[in-house]
């Protein structure tokens, strides 16, 4: 098992500010801070090894980084940003920038409506469907 970023959701960096849309519930999210590393090494096996492996790198800061990108994670899962599915993954080499950032994911319900009624997401490979289309 492993875990990636959930098929319900849209998600883009924007400098140092992940930009999160769920597709289904029309929340929407900002993820700022060292966590954006979080999603930017996905997919991968384990949450606490990367986020151990995270907190190595700033020995001196190691216990809150790992507090706080655990926080950030179960965040992450609670709101099903993130998902596991059946992979066996190799290791990989880690992403995880030169300085720690205490991160922050906040939720925003003034567009829910709007992300909601979108059809956009409701698009497969097909295409759109034509209005002959039952």
């Amino acid at each position: 098992m492993a875990f990636r970023l959930s098929k319900r959701v849209a998600a883009d960096l924007f400098e140092e500010e992940y930009i999160i849309a769920n597709l289904e519930t029309g929340l929407y999210y900002s993820l700022q801070g060292s966590g954006i590393f979080l999603l930017k090494n996905l997919p991968f096996a384990s949450s606490s090894a990367v986020i151990e492996k995270f907190g190595k790198t700033f020995p001196d800061q190691q216990q809150e980084v790992i507090d706080n990108l655990n926080h950030i994670w179960q965040e992450l899962e609670k709101e099903a940003i993130v998902e596991l599915f059946d992979a066996d993954l190799p290791e990989s080499e880690l992403e995880f920038g030169n300085e720690f950032v205490a991160s922050t994911l906040h939720s925003y319900a003034d567009m829910q409506d709007l992300l909601a009624l979108d059809p956009i997401h409701e698009v497969d490979g097909s295409g759109w469907k034509k209005e002959n289309d039952k």
